[in-house]
């Protein structure tokens, strides 16, 4: 299934803040180090370049203001095991709304963006119900630009031809800016260290 505009934007948005982040650093060298470079440049190149980096950064910071409340809006700032039950939460009202009922809720296994940046909180739901309205009505939900949810995977399978109801399973995600608990980060593997040696 295609990715959604609101699910590629927050990816492009995970991808790209924390390179910049390092770019700017590398850009900005302090110290001993810095002195030495400029000390190798004339003074109206080394002013340039001092500008051009000014500009740079300036630019960048702007930016990444500028996204800061898009990204809060769509993701969540809580560690992904404080997540779940929110979405869970939300999930249940909405399948009210929508006439269904969920047969299963079910946690997946949290994944860390490229970046690290933040993490991708999925679970895998599965009910059946009547095509019309209610399961369209209730991914349309789902997909509402004003919310956090994002349909990765789609399968919906013919049920009861009698009741004209479907079978259908999916897996929705949200996104969080928090890393805590999620397998793949630095303090994750030192967590895991850490309790190989104790239990050793």
């Amino acid at each position: 299934m295609p990715r959604t505009k609101r699910e590629r934007t927050l990816l492009l948005i995970a991808i790209i803040v924390v390179p910049i982040i390092l770019i700017v650093n590398y850009l900005m060298p302090s110290g001993h180090a810095a002195a030495g470079a400029r000390a190798l440049l004339p003074l109206s190149q080394a002013n340039f370049k001092r500008d051009i980096e000014t500009r740079t950064m300036a630019r960048w910071r702007e930016e990444e203001q500028q996204m800061q409340p898009q990204i809060a809006r769509m993701s969540y700032d809580l560690p992904a095991d404080q997540v779940v039950p929110q979405m869970v939460g939300d999930l249940q009202r909405i399948a009210t709304r929508a006439g269904v009922h969920l047969g299963e809720i079910k946690p997946v296994k949290p994944d860390l963006l490229p970046s690290g940046a933040g993490a991708q909180v999925p679970v895998s739901v599965r009910f059946r119900a009547p095509l019309q309205p209610n399961t369209i009505r209730f991914l349309y939900e789902i997909e509402d630009p004003g919310g956090k949810f994002v349909v990765e995977k789609m399968d919906i399978t013919s049920g009861d031809a009698r009741f004209q109801t479907v079978e259908a399973s999916a897996q929705i995600s949200v996104f969080t800016r928090s890393t805590v608990g999620v397998a793949g980060t630095k303090g994750e593997h030192q967590h895991e260290s850490q309790t190989s040696q104790n239990k050793s």
